[in-house]
């Protein structure tokens, strides 16, 4: 039988996941290249903001997956900025 509740359930976390992923494959190849000059600073003060509202929000609305998917993304992105401040040349 459908269930509408558990299907937006499942929508919900599978964007949290999708959005929170998103900047993995960033990470991963900075720290193996050793390389972020093609990476805007600022997009990614940007996202760090971003982030941090969303959280923020999710806080007041008492919703786990906008507040676990923007830790993590807020995570992902300081992790670039900090990449881009020591890997800068």
């Amino acid at each position: 039988m459908y269930n509408e509740n558990m299907f937006w359930f499942i929508i919900g976390w599978l964007a949290a996941t999708l959005s929170t992923i998103q900047f993995i494959p960033q990470v991963v190849k900075s720290l193996k290249t050793k390389e972020t000059k093609d990476l805007s600073l600022g997009t990614f003060l940007i996202i760090v903001a971003a982030a941090s509202s969303w959280i923020l929000h999710g806080i007041y609305k008492e919703d786990a997956v906008i507040i676990t998917a923007n830790i993590l993304a807020l995570v992902s992105a300081l992790i670039i900025v900090a990449l881009k401040i020591i890997y800068k040349k």
